[in-house]
């Protein structure tokens, strides 16, 4: 015979809940500790307890005309106004708390209960033994909850990337829509014990607080610089140690390729090189390498990847790793953002990363933050090169600012100017000691 009894609820205990939140949102965090959505009984409740709990983690204010939004049409503004009829005191929230906890417990222990009865009638005497173990150890009580927090805590720490409910309930194993609600509440627990925060980019959008932060072993650290051929000279203005950004922006078909090709000439021979190249394919990397009269094609040391994001993946943190180019789709102001994913991926090693910039620009796509984290950053104009920034000099003058007249020959060979590395001024009174006026851009 079926049992026509309705299960253990107290529908007036959830109304005052769900009142008490909206009446006094400062009760919410500790409130959405203690319940989940599933504790309800009232499809009503439990859908606006789940609206509770989503205004509260977007930090929104949970109100009846928000709650009514946010159900959009589901239940009538009038339908909503009711859960704060008669709502008792807010020190009653915790009692009226454990009253929907404790009647959900006793749901669950009948459903287990009638789960008992029906395998006893069948005679399934493995179901049988998992459900008492079950019901002696109070798994059923909250069991399922704790998994999805655990799944979700675990999934959280193992990701770099902001991310959304929806990226929880696609990633985490064994997880469905139908635990929306309960993702939503590990989450609001995660940011309460302060693991994540919500990124302010667009709503319900978090991002792992990354307070894991290694003590750096500068003890045992090389102390010398590394002995990196720079093209141009520059070895005798700048040094450059180990974990090093170079920055090389130029305008397309000015020479900044060509910069990055005679570094890996010049450097293979002594250290690993990656070259990393988003615009060449195999045909046209082998032209470019056959550019130099004064080394054979089979003579190229270098290992050579198409690539045209996510560099700082695929980067190796220990050698040195030539981006041509860096480009971040239409959103140019993000590559201040992927040059320091590949500052932090480097160890020891080197990344010179060419940018793509406009004419008479002096930074590269994504403005003067492009600079910030750079060793060495230069700047290539049509005949000219100016260093826009030099970290560590070789000699006590300041060569931020020097330029040198350039030319490539044949897309590959670096002609340097006889004046060599000048400031703006001196080889403008050099130009005019010549007669030569026009020519050369100023800025």
């Amino acid at each position: 015979m079926t049992d026509r009894r309705v299960p253990p609820h107290d529908k007036e205990a959830e109304k005052a809940l769900i009142g008490i939140a909206v009446l006094d949102n400062a009760q919410i965090p500790a409130l959405i500790q203690l319940v989940d959505p599933e504790n309800f009984y009232s499809d009503k409740c439990r859908a606006l307890w789940e609206g509770v709990i989503t205004l509260a983690c977007d930090n929104k204010e949970v109100s009846i005309p928000s709650l009514h939004a946010h159900l959009s049409g589901k239940m009538t503004m009038e339908e909503v106004s009711k859960v704060i009829d008669g709502v008792p005191k807010s020190s009653d929230a915790k009692y009226y708390a454990g009253i929907v906890r404790e009647k959900s417990k006793l749901r669950k222990i009948l459903a287990a209960a009638a789960r008992l009865s029906e395998a006893a009638q069948g005679g399934d005497f493995d179901e049988i033994s998992r459900l008492i173990a079950d019901l002696e150890s109070r798994k059923i009580t909250r069991k399922r909850d704790r998994i999805i927090s655990e799944e979700v805590q675990k999934w959280v720490e193992s990701t770099d990337a902001p991310f959304s409910i929806s990226d929880c309930v696609n990633s985490c194993q064994g997880m469905s829509n139908h635990d929306r609600p309960n993702i939503r509440t590990a989450l609001h627990r995660l940011k309460e014990k302060g693991i994540i925060e919500p990124t302010g980019k667009r709503e319900g959008v978090y991002r792992l607080i990354q307070n894991n932060c290694p003590e750096m072993d500068w003890r045992s650290a090389p102390e010398n610089e590394v002995k990196l051929i720079l093209p141009l000279g520059l070895n005798e203005l700048v040094s450059i140690y180990g974990k090093s950004l170079i920055v090389v922006a130029g305008q397309s078909n000015q020479g900044k390729s060509a910069i990055l090709l005679n570094m890996i000439k010049d450097n293979m021979q002594k250290f690993p090189v990656h070259y990393f190249t988003s615009e060449f394919g195999p045909s046209k990397v082998k032209k470019r390498f056959s550019l130099f009269p004064d080394v054979a094609i089979d003579d190229w040391n270098v290992k050579v990847y198409a690539r045209s994001h996510d560099f700082s993946d695929a980067l190796k943190p220990d050698d040195i790793n030539i981006i041509d180019w860096l480009w971040s789709g239409t959103a140019f102001y993000e590559a201040g953002g992927d040059l320091e994913k590949i500052f932090n991926k480097l160890n020891n090693g080197i990344a010179v990363v060419a940018l793509q910039k406009d004419p008479g620009k002096e930074y590269g796509r994504g403005g003067s933050i492009t600079m910030d984290l750079a060793s060495l950053y230069l700047s290539v104009f049509p005949g000219e090169v100016k260093i826009i920034k030099a970290k560590d000099w070789k000699t006590e003058e300041n060569p931020n600012g020097k330029v040198l007249k350039l030319k490539i020959v044949h897309g590959a060979i670096l002609k340097p100017g006889a004046e060599g590395w000048q400031y703006r001024e001196s080889l403008d009174e050099a130009d005019k000691s010549l007669g030569k006026t026009k020519g050369y851009r100023r800025w």
